[in-house]
């Protein structure tokens, strides 16, 4: 099976709570497959937790701090309980405001690349220019390919739109992202690529904010199976003696 981005989906809340959920909904998850998830809240100090319905903790990769508020996560999971549409929830150790939750699922991937150099990436920019592109992930280089790198982005300020960048990308959130907070201040896009040309993930500003923060992970796809070869050349020869 090719890699492929499945699903995805998102939520978000002005209001003060100690968890946010999402459901997986356009389809059943698929055993075998990897969910990530990108989340934040407004607090310094809480930490978050992922878990899902069917599969339970999700295993923590990055975390970031924005200065004076945001606290951003991401998450990665091996999904053991395909079949159904599972609750993604994001618990923080306190309640705080301004919550969001990003997931997707991905097929055909053996999970994420972890010979990549690297392979995931979270990147905190002060002040960054509206300049297309901008605001980025920072590189990261696959030691497998073909694969697929996911990222997402939000900015902290709440008072500019982002959007998709670079050739190939596919944008996950085109008109919304964070919608709650009254426009598509963050996005989400992937890449399936099929080289070991190092990448990032790209986002562009429709004017400079005071700070962004931005997360990637790149995932491999999985190795064909083994080539059953049945065993050539003549059959062995047997030697009869007459007694």
């Amino acid at each position: 099976m090719s890699i492929a981005l499945a699903q995805s989906a998102q939520n978000d809340s002005t209001g003060s709570a100690a968890t946010l959920a999402q459901a997986f909904t356009t389809q059943n998850t698929v055993t075998g497959s990897y969910f990530w998830c990108y989340c934040y809240g407004l607090t310094t100090t809480a930490t978050h937790s992922v878990s899902d319905s069917a599969n339970g903790s999700w295993t923590q990769l990055d975390g970031a701090t924005f200065t004076g508020g945001f606290w951003s996560h991401w998450f990665v999971l091996n999904s053991l309980g395909g079949g159904t549409k599972p609750t993604v929830t994001n618990t923080y150790s306190a309640s705080t405001t301004f919550r969001g939750l990003f997931i997707a699922e991905i097929t055909g991937t053996s999970g994420p690349d972890i010979l990549g150099t690297p392979y995931h990436k979270m990147n905190n920019q002060t002040s960054p220019t509206a300049a297309a592109g901008n605001v980025t992930t920072g590189n990261m280089a696959p030691s497998l390919q073909p694969g697929l790198c996911i990222g997402a982005s939000v900015g902290k300020d709440f008072d500019t739109t982002m959007s998709s960048f670079g050739s190939g990308w596919v944008d996950l959130t085109p008109s919304t992202f964070w919608a709650s907070f009254g426009g598509k201040f963050g996005d989400a896009e992937y890449f399936i690529y099929s080289s070991f040309s190092s990448l990032a993930a790209q986002f562009t500003i429709a004017a400079a904010i005071t700070q962004t923060t931005s997360a990637g992970v790149l995932f491999a796809q999985s190795a064909p199976g083994p080539i059953v070869v049945p065993p050539g050349g003549d059959m062995p020869r047997q030697l009869y003696v007459m007694p």
